[in-house]
């Protein structure tokens, strides 16, 4: 009895030995496994879309109101008789030695000055961008939305504003993580059903690592530059245009009031920074998310205050894939 015994345990034993174990390379893995190594596990684990669905609808929206904001004045600039056609922005570039820089900028409106092809150029932007907020063709009206901001935005490099960078990292994350529908118009599974994919993992995952090196780097620039520690750079904000919605500059006459708000300005970001990194650290969702929110609600008033809502909405949208996962999601 004892030798029969032995001998069941040595097959039991052989059996498990030969039980197939799954690897990092097929990332089909079941929830809550490992994928592989840290490295492996931190871009590639398998997840959910959630809150990108609100971050998807937001870089649309700005997406959308970029492309209007041209619609008035892309004849003006791009047109053969404009300030920059292509040929006058050729002759700049030798004559500024750029032309290193210029090789690398991509554009599909390059070679096109007639104002109506420009026009149809903004009114595909448009169209492409309001499928991205409302989840439709998937990943295929990301990718046409990007090119075509990348486009517009590489067509006038020399004079390039705030918000084409934001919206330009969030959409080429979001071409990865996809939008959480198939190509289909017909198909209405609600997006936080849909199953948790490696594809949906690495986009998150860059969108992530976006929105906080841009964090950090906004945090870094206003304290590295005195003007905003000295109260300056806050007047300077208050001040600077006209016409705007929100109108302080009256409070730029305060010295005092300057400086304690351009310590503000300097200490909330980095304040938000610390607390998420500690969020990490305790693994505690409610200080993440608490230190998310706050730097959005710090943007949108920076945003106000000069006067820049759609890089402000930009910002904010990208930051919402630092928002932890909740139990529920909204739906499309």
């Amino acid at each position: 009895m004892p030798n029969n015994a032995k001998k069941t345990a040595r097959q039991a034993g052989s059996q498990r030995s030969k039980k197939p174990v799954a690897t990092a390379a097929s990332h089909e893995v079941q929830a809550g496994q490992p994928v592989g190594d840290a490295w492996e596990r931190f871009w590639y684990q398998p997840q959910s879309y959630g809150m990108l669905i609100w971050l998807r609808r937001g870089l649309g929206l700005a997406a959308c109101l970029f492309f209007a904001s041209y619609w008035s004045d892309i004849a003006n600039w791009f047109s053969a008789s404009g300030l920059l056609p292509t040929e006058r922005l050729g002759r700049l570039v030798a004559s500024t030695g750029a032309e290193e820089v210029a090789r690398w900028q991509f554009s599909l409106l390059y070679g096109i000055d007639s104002p109506i092809l420009l026009r149809t150029f903004l009114v595909i932007g448009m169209i492409s961008a309001i499928l991205v907020g409302v989840g439709r063709l998937g990943r295929g009206a990301i990718l046409v939305c990007w090119v075509c901001l990348l486009s517009l935005a590489n067509r006038q490099w020399v004079v390039v504003g705030l918000v084409e960078f934001p919206l330009t990292l969030g959409l080429l994350g979001l071409t990865i993580a996809g939008s959480g529908r198939g190509l289909s118009f017909d198909q209405h599974q609600p997006t936080n059903r849909a199953p948790a994919t490696w594809q949906i993992g690495l986009g998150k995952r860059i969108l992530q690592v976006q929105a906080a090196l841009l964090a950090t780097a906004i945090a870094a620039a206003q304290t590295l530059r005195g003007e905003w520690l000295s109260g300056e750079g806050f007047a300077r904000l208050l001040t600077a245009g006209a016409g705007r919605i929100i109108d302080l500059s009256a409070f730029a006459a305060y010295p005092a009031f300057a400086r304690l708000a351009g310590l503000l300005l300097v200490a909330i970001p980095w304040g938000c920074v610390v607390a998420f990194a500690l969020g990490l650290w305790l693994s505690s969702i409610t200080w993440r998310r608490s230190a998310v929110v706050t730097l959005m609600v710090y943007t949108m008033c920076v945003a106000g205050l000069a006067d820049q809502w759609l890089y402000g909405l930009a910002l904010v949208s990208l930051l919402v894939s630092l928002v932890p996962a909740a139990a529920t999601f909204p739906t499309d």
